[in-house]
């Protein structure tokens, strides 16, 4: 029986720490038990608890090396086999790999080299905010990027990391190729292993009978969120469509700024739900899901819509939006990064036309199929069973 440990920040937290929770449900079956590694646990949040699992809390936050002598000590004395960090390119991977039996997973959680445009968008925006950090930003900060500096050093960051561990998880074939390509790497036999996020529908019949509702659900964070846009793409049809409303479902730093926009903006039926550990609730009565990101690397939103029977728009900002969705207007809707007013016309469509609804729906619902729990399962059990033969 093979012992599997994870490590998180905090857990539960968000997508990540959902997909470790959807991993260890499906593994549980084969017999798999399960170590999570920790400095901050709230399993209250947990929707249920899983019998198999084991938390070890954490002196220091994950990156920390200090974390180290501990980490081994539990590893060797349970016996774990393979050790994996979902997302996090922690310094100390070599040394757990060669000092320890368990052989050592990174699993890529957004798209190929994601932290350029989240810290470029999380700059300006935080530029926006006064002259002093105006002045941080475009004089001292954006330097790096305009010269390269920070893109050199995260590739180099990323090559570490590959070197450092057994397997190297990336979330669609896609980016396996683009990793490869921008770490200089032969794809054809690299570590680079495909570990798709599943679909859970809890019914085998698309469900079409919805409210008009349009939803959004996730974390409410700027640089890569930016629920703003929807908000915007919202106040250009809001007053058309007077018996939809639209559900954000999430919590995070934007909160404050989100419903400040929606005030500033004299929108009337928007309402924020905050955190739902529930979140299927709002997938059963939403018509439509929206996601106005600037950068995702497998969004469960999307998927999770599509298992629910909802119609899913987004902008098409990376391969794994566009393997979920594609063929736009047929088992989703993809828009142009990031052109508001085509975002708010289609949207506008969608909520004007119920048959056109439907087809989407239900196209969707068998599309999502094709990322099934079992596809899942069988990618995870794979890689574990060709590194510990």
């Amino acid at each position: 029986m093979s012992i599997i440990a994870f490590i998180h920040e905090k857990f539960p937290f968000g997508g990540g720490e959902v997909v470790t929770v959807n991993v260890m449900q499906s593994l549980k079956k084969y017999g798999y038990r399960f170590v999570i590694f920790s400095p901050e646990f709230h399993l209250d949040k947990l929707s249920s608890p899983i019998e198999e699992v084991e938390y070890v809390t954490l002196q220091y936050k994950v990156g920390d090396s200090r974390n180290l002598p501990m980490l081994i000590s539990e590893i060797e004395s349970r016996k774990v086999d393979v050790f994996v960090t979902q997302g996090f390119r922690i310094s100390y991977l070599n040394d757990i790999r060669f000092r320890s039996k368990a052989k050592v997973v990174f699993v890529s959680h957004n798209a190929p080299f994601w932290e350029s445009v989240f810290k470029q968008e999380n700059g300006k925006h935080s530029a926006s905010k006064s002259f002093m950090k105006w002045f941080e930003w475009y004089m001292l900060r954006s330097l790096k990027f305009k010269l390269g500096l920070f893109d050199k050093n995260l590739k180099n960051s990323y090559l570490s990391t590959y070197n450092s561990v057994d397997a190297f998880g990336v979330l669609c074939d896609s980016y396996a190729h683009e990793f490869a390509e921008k770490l200089g790497i032969d794809s054809s036999s690299s570590k680079f292993v495909t570990l798709t996020n599943a679909a859970y529908p809890k019914t085998t019949v698309c469900n079409t009978h919805k409210k008009k509702e349009v939803c959004f659900v996730g974390r409410l964070s700027y640089a890569d969120k930016r629920v703003d846009r929807l908000l915007l793409a919202w106040s250009l049809l809001e007053d058309r469509h007077e018996d939809w409303i639209l559900n954000i479902v999430g919590d995070g730093q934007e909160i404050g700024a989100l419903k400040s926009l929606s005030v500033e903006l004299g929108l009337k039926r928007v309402y924020f739900k905050g955190f739902s550990t529930t979140p299927e609730i709002y997938y059963n009565s939403a018509s439509i899901v929206c996601l106005t990101s600037t950068t995702e690397g497998w969004p469960m939103s999307l998927i999770e819509s599509q298992a629910n029977g909802c119609v899913a728009i987004a902008f098409d900002c990376s391969a794994g939006v566009r393997e979920i969705l594609s063929p736009s207007w047929e088992n989703g809707v993809l828009i142009k990064p990031f052109d508001i007013e085509a975002y708010a016309d289609a949207l506008s469509r969608l909520m004007s036309d119920d048959e056109l609804r439907n087809k989407i729906a239900e196209n969707g619902f068998r599309h999502v199929s094709t990322f099934s729990e079992e596809r899942t399962a069988k990618q995870w059990i794979d890689m574990i069973n060709n590194l510990l033969q």
